[in-house]
């Protein structure tokens, strides 16, 4: 199942003809960024299409035509209702789908109650009824939870539930791999550009570098934020496997675009570096010359020496006054952290105490399936997700109870290792102890 490849070349410049589909998954920060993409385009041109009462039946002719920016839980379906030489771009966000899964459920019972037949009527209903686990566990939230962000790139998951008409749409044929496949080759080809949540100020970064767009020099909108919801590290290990046992798919996705994602900041830190004369130099941050060269430092400096550094000085001084180095230093920073985190976990020749590549494998066939080093993506995501890496090691028991650990943030196996152990510190609750 093959698609055409359009997505250009980054940097790229939309024309005044050309149109943009914001591709809305719920409680992937899309609010915040539906705000963030009206600052680029007249109001005139921007249309927000409802969803109430589920998916449209039919759009008028205008919609395809009048508009630039395209905005709504339509999914990738909406895409295809356009003629074919018409179809706009599209961008996304993902959103780690435990975490997605505990927003929706928070946000169910924090929004204001809705009418019956509203979409949201029943899944509202059910959160506000049921704690957390039944509701993850029900089976009429199987259409908000089983693998939403996958079904939503497949085609789009709100055509299969309407509080009005019941189910409406058969699902996409196609075996689930080749759907894996068809959804990875959209992110990596079609897609002119996704971003992560939970890397939400370097994707507007990407964004912007991506269609040539001025970083905001505004602080960046949090809107739609779930009041409160509990952090991550408050849900207990029974909600977590209950969840992610509903959304493998969409754990599959959510790493391979999250590798994907990276690369390409690496990618484009690169560009940055090298396109911007100013910043080219062998160790960013920037350092400004404020000393002269070492091999003249006894010799008399001369006017036209003394007159090129004070350039270099207004220059660099410029360039770290300007909205947009805060962000180049942090994507800088995030492409040299990942790099040298890669160099050191690939080139260990074992791995550590207490991670069991085989177990861990075995319990994340997700991972298995991505050919991922296991323990690169333990290190890198696993345990944030709330993974284990041997059955003789409970991140989130570790977590709960070492608060230093968790408020430190530091990765709880490699503390463990390193001081831990040495502390008497437990790696299991007393029950699960290893004699």
């Amino acid at each position: 199942m093959t698609e055409k490849i359009f997505r250009p070349a980054w940097p790229y410049t939309l024309g005044s003809d050309e149109k943009l589909y914001f591709l809305h998954i719920a409680k992937t920060a899309g609010r915040s960024f539906e705000n963030l993409l009206k600052r680029f385009f007249p109001t005139e041109k921007i249309i927000r299409i409802d969803v109430e009462h589920g998916y449209p039946a039919n759009f008028p002719e205008k919609v395809f035509t009048d508009y630039q920016l395209y905005l709504g839980h339509l999914g990738h379906f909406f895409i295809e209702l356009f003629p074919e030489n018409k179809r706009p771009f599209w961008i996304t966000m993902l959103r780690n789908p435990v975490e997605r899964v505990v927003s929706y459920y928070y946000f169910l019972r924090n929004i204001k109650p809705t009418r019956e037949g509203h979409i949201r009527y029943r899944h509202q209903t059910l959160a506000c009824a049921l704690n957390l686990l039944d509701f993850v566990r029900n089976d009429e939230t199987r259409e908000i939870i089983d693998n939403m962000q996958f079904h939503t790139l497949v085609d789009s998951e709100i055509l299969y539930f309407n509080n009005v008409t019941g189910l409406k749409y058969q699902r996409t044929l196609g075996s689930t791999p080749e759907l894996v496949t068809l959804v990875k080759h959209r992110l990596e080809n079609e897609c002119l550009f996704f971003g992560i949540t939970e890397q939400y100020e370097l994707s507007v970064a990407m964004l912007c570098y991506a269609l040539n767009w001025d970083l905001p020099t505004l602080a960046l909108d949090k809107l739609n934020v779930t009041p409160d919801k509990p952090s991550f590290d408050e849900i207990v290990p029974e909600v977590i496997k209950a969840i992610r046992d509903r959304v493998e798919l969409d754990l599959e996705i959510y790493n391979f675009a999250c590798e994907l994602f990276e690369r390409r900041i690496i990618t484009m830190v690169n560009r940055l570096i090298a396109e911007n004369k100013a910043a080219a130099t062998s160790s960013f941050p920037l350092e400004i010359y404020t000393k002269a060269d070492p091999q003249t430092q006894n010799k008399p400096v001369s006017p036209a020496y003394e007159k090129e550094l004070l350039l270099q000085k207004a220059s660099m001084n410029s360039l770290v006054g300007s909205p947009i180095y805060q962000t180049f230093y942090t994507l800088w920073v995030k492409a040299q952290e990942l790099r040298m985190r890669l160099r050191q976990f690939v080139a260990k020749t074992k791995y550590p105490p207490l991670f069991d590549e085989k177990w861990y494998l075995s319990q994340n066939p997700d991972v298995a399936n991505s050919q991922v080093n296991p323990f690169i993506h333990y290190k890198m995501w696993g345990w944030k997700e709330g993974r284990n890496p041997s059955p003789g090691f409970d991140v989130l028991w570790y977590l709960s109870n070492n608060p230093d650990v968790l408020q430190a943030g530091v990765e709880p196996l490699e503390h463990y290792l390193t001081y831990g152990q040495k502390e008497k510190r437990s790696p299991l609750p007393p029950y699960r102890q290893i004699s």
